[in-house]
């Protein structure tokens, strides 16, 4: 799995923890962040997938950095970590743009299994909006294809209805008589 995870939390213990069991157990590629706004620096120079974010730490908090990823990397998906955990602040984080919220301390195995989750339903958002691109595409050039057959059908008609118009004048004129008699 190439999943690029950004952990960010202000005590190196658990970075260092984090690193490693996301590595080697969950086979992702894992930098880390000491500060929220270390995450943004790391976040401007190169592409992740996700954020792992605690979200107690001293100037910018979780909260803060969430935010400020939902607001500058939309496509980045951000996780919300804490040990000092409430519904209010698993709500504030959703509303900021979260995908999950996860409480300390944590379990490996589920960590891992939701970590996976939220970049399979990513993926999955990505090949629906493709599906839907490519849908809005062919619609479009069915449109031409039926504004063009249009066209085609109006030009065909009009090009038909002419001679025969004159067909029928002409017959109408014999049948009436005034052409002469009509022999057999």
């Amino acid at each position: 799995m190439d999943n690029r995870v950004l952990v960010v939390d202000d005590e190196k213990e658990i970075r260092s923890f984090l690193s490693k069991a996301l590595s080697r157990l969950g086979g992702f590629h894992v930098e880390l962040a000491a500060s929220g706004e270390e995450a943004l620096h790391k976040l401007e120079k190169e592409p992740f997938h996700l954020v792992l974010t605690d979200l107690k730490m001293p100037k910018m908090d979780g909260l803060e950095l969430i935010a400020e990823i939902a607001r500058s990397k939309p496509e980045t998906l951000t996780i919300m970590m804490t040990a000092h955990g409430t519904i209010d602040s698993a709500l504030e984080a959703m509303k900021r743009g979260a995908s999950d919220y996860i409480t300390k301390p944590l379990n490996l195995d589920e960590m891992i299994l939701r970590l996976r989750k939220v970049l399979e339903e990513k993926q999955r958002f990505v090949r629906l909006k493709d599906f839907a691109d490519q849908l809005e595409k062919t619609n479009l050039e069915l449109r031409k294809i039926d504004s063009m057959k249009s066209e085609f059908v109006s030009v065909a008609s009009h090009e038909l209805r002419t001679p025969l118009a004159a067909v029928k004048n002409v017959v109408q004129l014999m049948l009436s008589g005034k052409t002469g008699a009509v022999n057999e």
